[in-house]
């Protein structure tokens, strides 16, 4: 019947039996059934009847007694009904020139018996379009469609359009957009049960586009896995290509940057070395003019296939210097006989905030970290730092800590707005909820208040200690803050022994800014994990929550998912959250002094507090879905605002200054997104290449800033090799499978049927007791036994 509903489009309804006053089944198997079985022994035990008489009358006895229990459990029939959404399989064949490439196999039988396989046509010489069509429509389009995907047709060069056909594919666009594509799909499908998307293509994107972008963002955040299938033969080429790989997207005055940057060889030409130099700009020089910059750090490299990620350092600015935005040039040095340069070089700027950071530090009693940080570490501030603690266990006359410009707390703040308010970061150290306060409603209260604070763009850090951190913390709604999954049983108070330990880096080539104590990497490497003095307590958890990361970890304990975590970070949604399993990064002042016990802890403030120092103390982002852009092409522009009580703005539009490459400044407005609350959407089209930005300006300051690097096009036939590695990172992104087109049969295996979602509706109780049939099956019952009474005499 379910079948049949779907088919028609109407809601599904499943019918079932339940009985709505069952006890546990451990009341039924051990009460119940030896009660009704021992009443029914009980009655005949004393009749002078065979063994199969008193066990047949005993029988029928218990069976009344149980029926009558049944009766009183109130057996129902349920009828609930159900929307049944059908699983999407949406489907993106490229339609630009480079698939008119005829891909010649005559060489390699084997290879033109796997096309056959899949397409069906037998020529060597046919173009890369024909192989794709056909291979959707040989292999992907029936089975989707015979295991109930309701499929939906995209072709796409520059710009995305719907197709009820691929007969209509031409080949004749002019440039190829994987990633906008994707993005585009996912905003088109959106609302819809998308659980996997095919993309068909060489994978050649103008601009090349590697790596997780915003196409892969919106797949991933959709649940939709993306795979991909190459057409093609890659032709062997030398081309060395400079990337972003992770630029911090603010900080702060006095800040060091790690900027990760990712060198790879743009063809299938052999590894070969090569050298980053990093250079810092004046604020108003134009990125394409080859002025010389500031030289900050210089770093050999390998160009390979495989690609190498390299972190470069952009040390402090002096004091003096003040800026709101620092702005850096890349260049990678070319290869031995390579003419395309332009991918050498990337510009990008990071903005800089003289935000203070504001902290509260909340502890249940003076232990050692306490002492250190707050009454040693955090009383030795400057300029870019206040804070306030609270100790849970001191007397009432006690003068809480704080910085000399704060008054001492004469309570704990309650509320989500007086945390926003008041602060950036809060530290909760070894307290546990009935120390904050003993009424257990307000306990509750402030949990809810900090679970706003962090998802309103403040940061947390949980310091794990002996006594409540931060087993006290489940059940509570801090809980679902936790980046780390924390045994509800074991290891109450954490682990202690005598033997020290130390951390184990989880990248060490590329650790966490809140891990970089040197800028040397191997120095920092061998800090951490053998000169710094180590631990001898820790806190053991399971495992980093879903989408969190893992900084740190425990040399040697583990379990069966591996090496135990001990820093972890994490996001939540707008905040930021800080795990720390030990409770002595005090010890590290031994032989240093304060040196990088200080900067771990300054490190981990400003990291936490980064969302809330983005202007406007973080109520306004603004941000371009892509940081490079072809001439040509419409760029789009993104702002989240919220208003003055930190809840999502409802204005009908959202001015943003633009200037481009000679600084002609100019205004364009966002349109609200009435689906998504407090963010504006809008694009504008650049008529010249360079660096174009653009900021929002509140109560006369600058508050939010975004660029983008429009670049001269790539015209589709200067470069139509595949390009593997660029859908490979879609798909991997996703959880999707790279394949190539002969592989079109394997992508059957991912698409299983059988995934269709099922949405509640409403459900109905209808009670069946009561009814004649109830008494009639009881009395048939008793009746039965009185016949067998009177059968074997009885009275």
């Amino acid at each position: 019947m379910s079948a049949l509903l779907q088919a028609t489009g109407e809601p599904a309804q499943q019918v079932s039996l339940r009985l709505l006053e069952l006890p546990a089944g451990w009341i039924v198997l051990l009460v119940v059934l030896p009660a009704c079985a021992l009443l029914g022994w009980f009655a005949y035990r004393d009749r002078k009847l065979p063994r199969g008489a008193r066990f047949a009358l005993s029988a029928l006895r218990a069976l009344a007694l149980l029926f009558v229990c049944v009766i009183l459990w109130r057996p129902v029939r349920e009828r609930a009904r159900e929307d049944v959404h059908p699983a999407v399989l949406a489907v993106l064949v490229d339609d630009s020139s480079s698939m008119l490439r005829s891909e010649d196999a005559s060489s390699d039988p084997a290879l033109q018996r796997a096309r056959e396989r899949a397409t069906g046509i037998a020529s060597a010489s046919a173009t890369r379009l024909e192989l794709a069509r056909a291979a959707v429509e040989r292999v992907l389009l029936p089975h989707a469609r015979a295991n109930d995907y309701e499929v939906e047709l995209y072709a796409f060069d520059a710009a995305l359009r719907s197709v009820d056909s691929l007969a209509g594919l031409n080949g004749q666009g002019g440039a190829t957009h994987v990633d906008d594509a994707l993005a585009r799909a996912s905003e088109r499908l959106r609302g819809r049960h998308v659980t996997d998307l095919v993309i068909v293509s060489d994978g050649r994107s103008s601009p090349d586009v590697v790596g997780a972008t915003a196409g892969a963002h919106a797949a991933r955040s959709a649940g939709t896995r993306v795979h991909t299938l190459l057409v093609g033969d890659p032709r062997e080429q030398s081309n060395a290509v400079l990337e972003l790989a992770e630029i911090p997207d603010g900080a702060l005055a006095g800040d060091e940057l790690a900027l990760a940057l990712r060198v790879r060889q743009g063809g299938a030409a052999a590894a070969a070395l090569s050298s980053v130099t990093l250079e810092e700009l004046e604020a108003d020089s134009d990125p394409r003019a080859a002025l010389p910059g500031r030289v900050l750090d210089t770093r050999e490299c390998t160009v390979s296939a495989n690609g190498e990620r390299l972190v470069l350092i952009a040390p402090p600015l002096d004091a003096e210097t003040q800026v709101t935005e620092r702005r850096f040039r890349a260049t990678l040095r070319p290869l031995d006989g390579e003419t395309q340069l332009d991918d050498n070089t990337v510009v990008f700027g990071v903005p800089v905030s003289t935000h203070k950071i504001r902290v509260l530090y909340i502890e249940g009693y003076p232990r050692w970290e306490y002492r250190y940080l707050a009454l040693h570490l955090l009383e030795r501030t400057d300029a870019r730092l206040e804070f306030q603690t609270w100790l849970a266990s001191a007397e009432p006359d006690f003068r809480q800590e704080s910085s000399d410009d704060l008054p001492g707390l004469a309570e704990l703040p309650r509320t989500r707005e007086e945390l926003l308010k008041s602060y950036d970061v809060v530290l909760l150290g070894d307290v546990r909820l009935d120390q904050l306060d003993p009424d257990p409603s307000r306990a509750a209260e402030f949990c809810s208040a900090l679970v706003g604070f962090v998802e309103a763009g403040g940061g947390l850090c949980f310091e794990a200690g002996e006594s409540a951190n931060p087993r006290a913390y489940l059940g509570t709604p801090l809980e679902a803050l936790l980046p780390v999954l924390v045994d509800p049983v074991e290891n109450a108070g954490g682990i202690g022994g005598s033997e020290e330990f130390h951390f184990q880096l989880e990248h060490p080539e590329s650790p966490h800014e809140i891990l970089r104590l040197v800028a040397d990497l191997d120095a920092n490497q061998r800090l951490l994990e053998s000169d710094l003095r180590g631990f001898y307590w820790y806190f053991p958890v399971l495992d980093r929550r879903p989408g969190a990361i893992v900084l740190a970890r425990h040399p040697s304990a583990d379990n069966e998912r591996g090496p135990l975590p001990l820093v972890v970070a994490a996001h939540h949604p707008r905040g930021r959250v800080l795990y720390l399993g030990i409770d002595s990064t005090w010890r590290w002042r031994f032989e240093f002094g304060d040196r990088y016990h200080e900067r771990f802890w300054r490190n981990a403030l400003r990291w936490l507090a980064l969302e809330r120092t983005r202007g406007a103390e973080g109520r306004v982002r603004l941000q371009a879905p892509r940081s490079t852009s072809d001439l040509g092409q419409r760029v789009a522009l993104e702002a989240r605002v919220l208003d003055q009580d930190w809840q999502p703005s409802s204005e009908p539009r959202q001015p943003v200054q633009l200037a481009d490459p000679e600084g002609r400044e100019f205004q364009i407005e966002l349109a609200l997104d009435p689906a998504s609350k407090g963010t504006y959407r809008g694009d504008f089209d650049p008529d010249r290449p360079g660096s174009w930005r653009a900021w929002i300006d509140k109560d006369g300051a600058t508050v939010a800033r975004a660029e983008v690097i429009v670049r001269l096009p790539q015209l589709e036939s200067r470069d139509t090799t595949p390009d593997p590695a660029a859908l490979a990172a879609l798909s991997r992104a996703t959880g999707g499978r790279a394949l190539v087109l002969e592989q079109v049969e394997e992508l059957r295996d991912e698409l299983p049927g059988g995934e269709e979602w099922r949405e509640p509706i409403s459900a109905e109780l209808e009670d069946v007791w009561d009814g004649p049939w109830t008494l009639i099956a009881l009395l048939s019952l008793l009746c039965v036994e009185w016949l067998l009474r009177k059968r074997w005499e009885l009275p």
